[in-house]
């Protein structure tokens, strides 16, 4: 059984007796220390994700795997498990489903969670409670939030708790361990009763800060004190029993631990070893150091290696920091800049390298790898717009767009590039990792963002000595993601201007007063102008990713202005469009009948007032114009500062949006050209053809290998994705004759479509076809599957469409 105890630690045996009665029983760590301070992250790390994840592991050697506790407290997928219970051991109703799986399992693993997970730090001061003392002096990235804008290093130095404030936390967090405790004495009993025998291993939430740094603005600090842990083991027949070990341990180590103790050999995990010695003999070779880390806005990785007298830590801006526990127990002094400590600051500086060597390319979400220059590649600059479909000018909408216009007379235009998800997180997981979705795994937004195994783009440069920079919405969610500066983007549905009056149908558009830089795109463009501006030594690989064209569509009042609603010409649609689109090409669910019509079961929320479509085309476009602006603060940058000779420039829509085609739709997720098709531009030193435009359709998983490549870099072993470098020395060339696109209906069904140059051919999984031909005023209004005259056309894209797709991961299972 494995047991994640919040807050159950620094009470004192006395006031934990189950944890007592453990510690006697077994062996306990007292120097054990957590991967990262934050708890949620700690718990991550132990219990992995996806594939990788702990319960998955084990359930592939044979063993049963149940969880006990609600799903803030154990990030597991519970419906993978073979039990899940949401809830406490003392609700008795599911005390009792616990018991009965324990006496039917011969071989299994319990992942339980007691005390109050990710609670508020207990105790912490008001600036009232000061008697104006400050703490010792810290470097600022070690507990201040940074962003772009500071420079680097520098110190603060924090005001003090005092200490009746010291003396509340201290019996609040006592409160909370002997609440866990409690839970601990009950979920223990139960399972001796009902499984006699079973080792238990028991590992804590780091320890929540009690102010011994004085008051931080990030509780998320590398020191001994937000690090450390409880970590208990108990098995039958254990050596010595009572005895603790002072050497040093992981909580990570208790993942190899239980595979060993379960009998299932010693199975390689990142950054953890077996305490199996330990248990033998408290008194054997351990650890030589453990190690930590944490994010920082302003940056990649905090580091911070514990050996047996020393922590060094190292920050992204260059800030260091080194404790003697020998003589500062409390890391109250800060000995990194000493003379006399020079050598063992070399020392601990190697033992990080070498410990970040070991732990091989799979610590990445841990650890950054350094950059390893190899063939220095060309500058590369991509911006992601979000939401933007073809209403740009260069593919002749009417909209203003003169900076993308301007760098489409510079480059290539791809002028059919298509996504493989109308979707945020599934288009750029598969454009940036240059696999497929099949491949990915990513089909929702909630998906985990970072497939296992594969080589983020921005990850393949830096490994060749590239600075990458992260700004703005690039992946749709944060992750594990290696970034040497990162600026993380609030989710784009919580954006809100402070001028928002609910304007445009509850706010959905906003006419904001001020100008650019009062929105947050037109600070992230200047951001990006800067890092063009500023980098000189290092290649660099810069990603800026503008919010708008998404929803909500607020910009300054003067790019509303350029489109007065009255003016916007609404596409001719027929009265009977959605008589022949099936009804599944627009439900998330599947029909109870295939074919069934998309007439008499449309969705709520289309759109059929013609005053409400211009409005909101008139709010679209206007956001179009305002991203096309910060596009040009870029080119601006790159103008100034000649980057064009050493620079590889891509812009490109994640996925294209409905405004009111097919009888009203305003969304995107659809396999219509309206959500798939995008604007592709790639400018590139030494084009042979400036202005050149490719027709051949294109696929977004091809931009990977195109960027690769005119970087002079080698692509990854594995990609899906071709080289779009040929079309764009040749353009009229008709490269692989299609674009291929997806739709999850509901897994694992899918629905699969092919652009053509002249036609779109969809199959979905109800057997349901659409054909449309492209041209004409109202291009997809009229669905040419079930019509005589086209059933060669649609059986020969059938069969090629089957051939290239891949079978579900998830059929499979």
């Amino acid at each position: 059984m494995l047991v994640l105890a919040a807050g159950l630690g620094g009470a004192g045996a006395s006031r934990t007796p189950a944890l007592a009665r453990l510690a006697a029983q077994g062996r306990a760590f007292e120097s054990a220390f957590a991967p990262d301070p934050d708890p949620g992250r700690a718990r991550a790390a132990l219990l992995g994700e996806g594939e990788a994840a702990l319960a998955a592991r084990l359930q592939a050697r044979g063993v049963a795997v149940a969880s006990l506790g609600d799903a803030e407290a154990l990030p597991l997928d519970a419906t993978r498990l073979d039990l899940s219970l949401p809830g406490s051991i003392a609700d008795t109703a599911l005390a009792g489903r616990l018991a009965a799986w324990l006496r039917a399992q011969q071989r299994f693993v319990l992942l339980a969670s007691v005390g109050e997970a990710r609670g508020p730090t207990p105790g912490t001061p008001q600036p009232a409670a000061l008697a104006g003392a400050l703490a010792p002096p810290l470097p600022r990235i070690a507990t201040a939030d940074l962003g772009f804008a500071d420079p680097p290093g520098g110190e603060l130095r924090p005001a003090a708790w005092s200490e009746p404030a010291r003396r509340r936390a201290e019996a609040a967090q006592l409160g909370r361990a002997v609440a866990a405790d409690r839970e601990l004495a009950a979920l223990v009993a139960l399972v001796e009763r009902e499984a006699p025998g079973a080792a238990v291993i028991v590992v804590s939430d780091p320890w929540p800060d009690t102010g011994a740094h004085g008051i931080l603005e990030r509780r998320d600090a590398l020191f001994d004190d937000t690090l450390r842990a409880t970590l208990v083991v108990t098995t039958p027949g254990l050596s010595r029993p009572g005895r603790a070990s002072a050497r040093l341990a992981s909580t990570l180590d208790a993942v190899p631990t239980l595979f060993e103790l379960l009998g299932l050999g010693l199975e390689p995990a990142r950054g953890a070893r077996s305490l199996l010695p330990l248990l033998a003999d408290p008194n054997a070779a351990g650890r030589d150091e453990t190690l930590s880390s944490v994010p920082r806005k302003a940056g990649r990785l905090g580091r911070s290696l514990r050996s047996a007298r020393f922590r060094y830590t190292e920050w992204p801006d260059g800030s260091r920091e080194l404790y003697d526990h020998e003589a500062d127990a409390g890391e109250i002094v800060n000995l990194s800049g000493r003379p006399e400590h020079a050598a063992a600051v070399r020392e601990l500086q190697q033992a990080l390298r070498s410990r970040m060597a070991r732990t091989g390319a799979a610590a990445a979400a841990v650890l950054p790898p350094e950059p390893r220059p190899r063939a220095a590649p060309r500058n590369v600059v991509l911006i992601v717009v979000d939401d933007l479909g073809t209403r740009v000018g260069a593919w002749g909408a009417p909209v203003k767009t003169p900076a993308i216009d301007r760098l489409a007379a510079r480059g290539v235009r791809f002028e059919r590039a298509y996504a493989q998800v109308a979707m945020c997180s599934p288009s750029r997981v598969s454009m940036l990792t240059g696999w497929r979705p099949e491949r990915t795994g990513v089909w929702q937004n909630q998906d985990p963002p970072r497939p296992r195994g594969a080589v983020p783009l921005q990850e393949h440069f830096a490994a060749h000595g590239a600075f990458t920079v992260s700004i703005g919405k690039v992946y749709h969610s944060p992750a594990d993601f290696h970034w040497d500066l990162r600026e993380e983007h609030p989710d784009v549905v919580e954006e809100r201007d402070p001028s928002a009056a609910g304007e445009g149908i509850e706010g959905l558009w906003v006419k904001a007063a001020g100008g650019d830089l009062d929105q947050p795109d037109g600070r992230r463009a200047r951001r990006a102008a800067a890092v063009v501006a500023g980098a000189a030594r290092r290649p660099f690989f810069l990603a800026l990713g503008l919010v708008r064209p998404h929803v909500r569509w607020v910009v300054p009042q003067r790019y509303f202005a350029l489109y007065p609603p009255d003016s916007i010409a609404l596409r001719p649609t027929p009265a009977d469009d959605l008589v022949d689109v099936p009804a599944i090409a627009v439900k998330t669910q599947p029909q109870p009948l295939p074919g069934l019509p998309l007439a008499g079961r449309e969705p709520p929320g289309l759109v059929h007032d013609p005053g409400f479509q211009r409005e909101a085309i008139a709010a679209y476009q206007a956001c179009v114009s305002f991203a096309d602006a910060q596009v040009g603060v870029v080119l601006d940058a790159l103008d100034r500062h000649d980057r064009w000779k050493d620079t590889v420039v891509v812009l490109v829509g994640d996925n294209g949006f409905h405004l009111g085609e097919h009888g009203g739709l305003l969304r995107k997720d659809t396999l219509f050209e309206e959500a798939l098709h995008v604007p592709l531009v790639i400018a590139a030193p030494g084009l042979a053809r400036h202005g050149a435009v490719v027709r051949a359709p294109v696929e977004l998983v091809d931009l990977y290998p195109t960027v690769v490549e005119l970087a002079g870099l080698a692509p990854p072993p594995v990609l899906d994705g071709l080289s779009l470098v040929p079309l764009v020395e040749a353009p009229d060339q008709d490269g692989r004759g299609g674009a291929r696109s997806w739709r999850r209906v509901q897994p694992p069904e899918r629905a699969y479509s092919l652009r053509t140059s002249r036609l779109r051919y969809t199959l979905w999984p109800d057997g349901s076809e659409e054909l449309y031909e492209r041209g004409g005023p109202a291009p997809e209004s009229e669905n040419l599957a079930a019509l005589a005259g086209w059933s060669a056309e649609k059986a020969s894209l059938r069969a090629r469409l089957e051939a290239l797709v891949a079978p579900s991961p998830e059929a499979s299972r």
